[in-house]
């Protein structure tokens, strides 16, 4: 009989006795004699805005100044919150200074950075949290090459189901800060300085600090390396390739403390809610976000629209209507009031929201090099579907020119060039186009078959030949083979993308008629129209006066 299964279980469920050892997972026990632990060897990492050395069993960082040093003007030392944060806030501070974060700081400093509670919704939890605006001003982040989170949540979802997640424990304050830099970070905290002497959360270059570093301990183990991916400080384990157990163990050998790995149905993922439903893992979100009744400012109406649509994969009609409210919401100041119009049109949308929330998918992808991309267009805005075995797994819609004259045809060949980028950064080769125009799909066919020349009449036949050559060229050049279909508007998906309401269209400012009866408009006619007669004779008499001038000054 075996003990303690639950542990075996998570350890990787692979029991394999040995004369010499017994392995479980992949942590290995030697009966014969004791294994030794390894000494990390010392880590160095130089980048173009930071220099980061493992050692003695920590790492230690430090950033680079776009140009000298700076001193800090703020002398405010914390800003205002609430009595209810209080008591946490205090509680977390308390820890910091015994776990010898925030220490004392007596010489010179540049400065004070103010401290303010955030309270995380998501965990209910008090942070304290450093405002770095000032001194962000002054530290090199480039951020070019540097993760986005809509690539890797279409890479994670391409994983499989096997798969589970480590979290690392207190992220940013696991990593050490060189002693000379901080004298930048000192705060007051109840009349007395401290210097912070790890990395700060607000720090502009703390994300990319953290994200070289994790890469760099998880490249040091090949099959680690090939079995993970990381955002920042969330790891991904693919446990077909690699155990969480390994990952751990290697994490913990370079500096890193990490919490228990969970699986992944369950938890929020990169702003994702992941659950099952009818033995399928899907997605959603949190929950939907509320905006404020009554009158409100441009910049509140914005940050609403961010929260709904976020960098969620699929927001479906979400997409257009958000776009055309911002749209309509630009013309006043970032703090002005909005009118009534707007305030309707809110409404309207958050009445629509609360009954079918848009934001919900699947979150695995098929493995697979097919899929097919829906396309259309209108004279408000271009609209596509990424649809892999015959689930959704992201869309897009762009507004078009408020002004603009474009044919929809060329905003039909807009969206497919859209859709086959969109496709291509997903990996598929094998792309099928799918539309409702007539015309598109003949353009696309005579272009891929060549059985016949493409027929383009009109002033626009110049700007139609430039986007099927640029088409042509993503063919050729990423190696896809294009198929494409003609299907009815009312079965395309890509439509509801394309359209708002069409209540919401019309203004709605009431004409107003002046009260006039046909004498007094006769009146008026009057004094400014002369007549063709008379207004002949006043043309040839300025244009003679205007002839004698010109005479007499040349003369």
């Amino acid at each position: 009989m075996l003990l303690g299964m639950d542990a075996i279980r998570l350890l990787g469920e692979i029991i394999n006795f040995n004369v010499e050892q017994l392995t479980i997972g992949a942590t290995a026990v030697s009966q014969g004699k004791t294994n030794e632990v390894s000494t990390p060897s010392v880590q160095k990492l130089i980048d173009k805005d930071l220099v980061a050395e493992f050692k003695n069993g920590s790492w230690s960082v430090s950033w680079k100044w776009l140009m000298e040093p700076p001193t800090i003007k703020n002398k405010i030392p914390n800003y205002h919150f609430s009595e209810d944060v209080k008591s946490e806030y205090a509680t977390e501070i308390s820890e910091w200074i015994a776990q010898g974060w925030l220490k004392p700081f007596e010489g010179k400093c540049n400065g004070i950075i103010p401290l303010m509670a955030v309270i995380q919704q998501n965990k209910l939890k008090v942070r304290p949290v450093m405002d770095y605006r000032e001194l962000n001003q002054f530290v090199s982040s480039d951020t070019a090459d540097g993760d986005v989170c809509s690539t890797k949540l279409s890479n994670w979802r391409k994983l499989g189901k096997n798969l589970e997640i480590i979290d690392l424990k207190k992220v940013y304050l696991q990593i050490r800060v060189d002693e000379a830099l901080w004298k930048y970070q000192v705060v007051e905290y109840e009349g007395q300085q401290y210097c912070l002497t790890r990395l700060g959360f607000g720090l502009n270059v703390a994300p990319r600090i953290m994200t070289k570093i994790l890469k760099k301990v998880l490249s040091l183990d090949k099959v680690v390396e090939s079995g993970t991916d990381s955002f920042i400080d969330d790891i991904i384990v693919n446990n077909n390739i690699v155990s969480s157990c390994r990952v751990q163990e290697l994490l913990k050998k370079y500096g890193l403390d990490s919490k228990l790995p969970e699986i992944l149905v369950g938890r929020r993922e990169l702003g994702l809610q992941v659950y099952k439903q009818n033995n399928q893992v899907r997605w959603k979100r949190d929950n939907i976000p509320k905006v404020s009744e009554g009158k409100m400012a441009r910049r509140q109406i914005f940050s609403w629209y961010r929260q709904l649509t976020g960098n969620f994969p699929i927001a479906n009609w979400l997409r257009p209507s958000c776009s055309y409210l911002k749209r309509v919401s630009s013309s006043c100041g970032w703090d002005t009031l909005v009118n009534d119009r707007i305030v309707k049109l809110v409404s309207s949308l958050n009445e629509r929201l609360t009954k079918e929330d848009a934001v919900h998918g699947s979150w695995n992808v098929k493995n697979t090099s097919e899929a097919t991309v829906w396309c259309d267009a209108s004279s408000l805005a271009v609209g596509i579907v990424l649809e892999v075995a015959g689930e959704i797994v992201e869309d897009c819609s762009w507004l078009r020119k408020q002004d603009g004259v474009a044919h929809i045809n060329l905003a039909e060949l807009e969206a497919v060039i859209k859709g086959i980028n969109l496709a291509t950064k997903w990996g598929f080769e094998c792309i099928t186009i799918k539309l409702d125009s007539a015309t598109v799909v003949g353009w696309l066919k005579s272009l891929i078959i060549g059985d016949k020349p493409i027929r383009v009449h009109g002033l626009g036949e110049p700007l139609v030949r430039r986007r099927l050559s640029l088409i042509e060229d993503l063919v050729k050049e990423c190696g896809i083979q294009l198929k494409l279909f003609l299907v009815k508007s009312a079965e395309n998906k890509a439509d509801a993308y394309t359209r708002v309401p069409q209540n919401w269209l019309h203004s709605n400012h009431s004409a107003m008629t002046a009260n006039l009866v046909p004498p007094d408009v006769k009146s008026f006619h009057n004094l400014h129209h002369f007549g063709v007669n008379r207004s002949l004779y006043l043309m040839k008499h300025i244009r003679r006066r205007k002839f004698v001038e010109k005479t007499l000054n040349q003369s």
